[in-house]
């Protein structure tokens, strides 16, 4: 699934130019920034500076020439700091003819615009949503825009046409001053509907043990800050759900996968039975990614070599009875994700390869042997019963038959795996998994929830709508917890709302996350 212009020569602006699309100072978005220079939008030339703030004259000057304005007839601005002879005049009168801009009022009263001035994320929303006429898709909210922000409208806009999904920590920022790569980003994902963003919510990593003495789940997280923190959770009816007491198992934490911790210094962790601490795998290092299912982890080095570690020996992979260790050679990979007794890897063209067991009838496999899978898939989920989900590049969703019921029997009794579109969704952009179930997020920021044993219908596997709360900025991962599987919605004032999906037992919050997760 990915993550974010110093004073240009005024003559730039109202004069044609060769522009160079070869920045040596732009490392990140050379594609959004080449098609803007493509389009004659960015006019600059030798550096772009990507890191220097936008400042209002800049922004309008793009704005104006993505929409091929026709400068006759302009009518003037009347701004005091404006003159007909200055440069990017036309620019400014057209924006405020257009009603991109509103101007400012100094202190004497006059009219301003301030083209100097830099422009903050909050503006850049406004002016962005006026030029291009956007209209609200859905309601995007973010923690620390409150509606009673005078951009708040336009923030929600502008992110529910996927244009931006503000920052992992569910804020926007909206008066922090704006990049010259940011606002051009922005403007090409408006121009160029392929830029756009995943503005599925972003996902409140979990790790799930249990307590059969006590009766209780263990619950880790991944907190913003990059701390794993634990509590405790009774699942019977009457069990204080105000939790008042964490533990923090380990600090510098990058990733946080069933039972399996990945440090910022690439080194891989595993917490042991009781959640009261985590021992380092050694043989495990330079790491950049991890993936497990419970029973081991496979761990991407940052030069592309892939390890297994696994302790029980499901894949049948180690020789030492105590570190199991397999190296892969995978090559081009975009992303590894894991069951219990089978790991994918996605690779950047599409294609899935797999090892180990893709059921219990299926024979087993100790390479990487690539999937019969026509579509091009675009992100892997697998739930904890070894059911898989593939997202394909026309957004949709293929799940495997080996949990899917017909007739009162599994699909997977009568043939090995197999795919089936849910053709009852689509339009679907992010895939949330664990425990039994799986969480489809759509672009028109619905969700809907298959869980494992699910039937088949003459519309395909049957699913279920999920409501998502209003000021929901993250989202837990499914889990096992109770019938049909439980979420957890990190909500915009910082509690973490638990939603049981039972009729049994009742939802409730966690409200001390709030100073945890940030």
């Amino acid at each position: 699934m990915k993550k974010i212009l110093c004073l240009i020569f005024l003559s730039i602006f109202c004069l044609p130019g060769i522009a160079n699309a070869a920045f040596t100072d732009v490392k990140e978005y050379k594609e959004e920034i080449q098609f803007l220079v493509d389009e004659g939008i960015v006019q600059e030339q030798g550096k772009f500076r990507p890191n220097d703030q936008i400042t209002r004259l800049e922004a309008v000057s793009m704005l104006i020439r993505s929409l091929e304005v026709d400068y006759t007839n302009i009518k003037n601005p009347n701004f005091s700091d404006v003159g007909e002879s200055d440069v990017g005049y036309a620019y400014i009168a057209s924006a405020l003819e257009l009603g991109i801009i509103s101007g400012k009022t100094d202190k004497n009263g006059n009219a301003i615009f301030e083209s100097n001035a830099v422009l903050t994320r909050a503006q850049m929303a406004k002016i962005i949503v006026n030029a291009f006429s956007l209209k609200k898709q859905y309601n995007k909210t973010f923690r620390d825009v409150p509606v009673t922000n005078p951009q708040a409208a336009f923030i929600s806009i502008l992110a529910s046409n996927n244009i931006t999904t503000g920052y992992n920590d569910g804020s926007f920022k909206p008066n922090i001053p704006l990049t010259r790569i940011h606002f051009a980003v922005f403007l090409a994902r408006v121009l160029e509907p392929s830029y756009q963003m995943d503005n599925s919510l972003p996902e409140i990593p979990l790790s799930i043990g249990f307590d059969a003495q006590k009766q209780e789940f263990l619950i880790a997280a991944l907190s913003i800050s990059g701390n794993v923190i634990k509590w405790n959770s009774g699942i019977e009816t009457g069990v204080d759900r105000y939790i008042k007491t964490y533990t923090q198992l380990s600090k510098n934490v990058k990733e946080l996968e069933n039972g399996y911790i990945l440090k910022k210094d690439g080194t891989v962790w595993e917490i042991n039975d009781e959640y009261t601490g985590a021992k380092q795998i050694k043989s495990l290092s330079n790491i950049e990614t991890i993936a497990s299912g419970g029973t081991f982890v496979a761990a991407l080095t940052k030069s592309g070599e892939l390890y297994i570690y696994d302790r029980n020996d499901f894949l049948k992979l180690g020789t030492n009875e105590d570190f199991p260790i397999k190296k892969l050679t995978p090559s081009n990979v975009k992303q590894i994700e894991a069951g219990s007794k089978v790991l994918f890897v996605l690779q950047k063209d599409g294609s899935v390869q797999s090892i180990g067991q893709l059921n219990q009838w299926a024979d087993q496999q100790d390479e990487l042997v690539k999937l019969p899978f026509a579509q091009v898939v675009t992100q892997i989920a697998v739930n904890d019963d070894d059911m898989y989900a593939f997202l394909t590049e026309d957004n949709d969703v293929f799940v495997s038959n080996n949990r899917l019921i017909i007739d009162g029997d599994f699909l997977a009794m009568k043939t090995n795996i197999g795919f089936m579109r849910v053709s009852s969704i689509s339009n679907v952009q992010h895939i949330y998994s664990s425990g039994p179930s799986f969480l489809f997020n759509t672009k028109e920021d619905k969700y809907f929830q298959l869980s494992d044993g699910t039937h088949l219908t003459e519309d395909g596997p049957e699913v279920y709508k999920r409501t998502k709360p209003t000021n929901a900025i993250a989202v837990g991962n499914p889990e096992s917890m109770t019938n049909g599987g439980e979420l957890f919605w990190l909500l915009s004032d910082g509690r973490l709302y638990v939603d049981l999906d039972s009729q049994y037992i009742e939802n409730y919050y966690i409200p001390k996350l709030k100073n945890i997760l940030n």
